[in-house]
């Protein structure tokens, strides 16, 4: 699914691609999901951990929540009053 209205000499952006850009990097997460304590207490083991690459594992944690609410809502904006809410949000 592609995003109406785009300009023909662009190549169209994908809902996801406006989710997760929207999400990463305008957007308070909480907002948008549910069970942020679960990343909250995903982040406080890590940082708790032994283990080095302690930014890289919380960034992988993120990214897969991101990526999993930008492609849900591609999939779902067009059913979903919370999807269509997500993706107004991110193409304001």
């Amino acid at each position: 699914m592609e995003i109406d209205n785009w300009p023909e000499h662009e190549d169209p952006i994908k809902i996801a691609e406006v989710v997760d850009y929207h999400l990463r990097y305008n957007a308070n997460l909480s907002d948008f999901v549910d069970e942020t304590e679960k990343l909250s207490d995903q982040v406080n083991v890590i940082l708790h951990d032994a283990e080095d690459d302690k930014l890289g594992r919380i960034r992988d944690i993120y990214n897969k929540e991101i990526k999993g609410i930008a492609d849900w809502v591609e999939a779902n904006h067009d059913v979903s009053s919370r999807a269509k809410w997500i993706l107004d949000r991110a193409t304001e």
